[in-house]
């Protein structure tokens, strides 16, 4: 079995969050229940639907990754990331999908 995956959010992830979650509170559960399955068992999880963003890399050209929070609502949350090293994953941002 691997071992977990760190997830590390940016500064920048951290604050967009808390102000999506002060106007959208109820998200705050689902968010905490994806961010654990995207560290364990890691983003192949199949509820996770995670698949490469195509067009877009990341600041140092990293590819950027998207998972899902929730699905089939309006407005649906998503988890943008990048592998920031072996066992590491960054969070770029998370709330709505953009």
């Amino acid at each position: 079995m691997a071992d977990p995956f760190v997830i590390t959010i940016t500064p920048s992830a951290q604050k967009a969050l808390n102000k999506e979650l002060r106007k959208n509170e109820s998200k705050r559960v689902k968010v905490r229940k994806a961010l654990e399955l995207l560290s364990d068992p890691g983003p192949s999880y199949p509820s996770l639907q995670t698949h490469t963003l195509r067009g877009r890399t990341g600041i140092d050209g990293e590819t950027l990754h998207i998972s899902y929070v929730e699905q089939g609502t309006p407005s649906a949350w998503r988890i943008y990331w990048a592998y920031a090293s072996a066992g590491e994953i960054s969070v770029i941002y998370i709330g709505p999908h953009q």
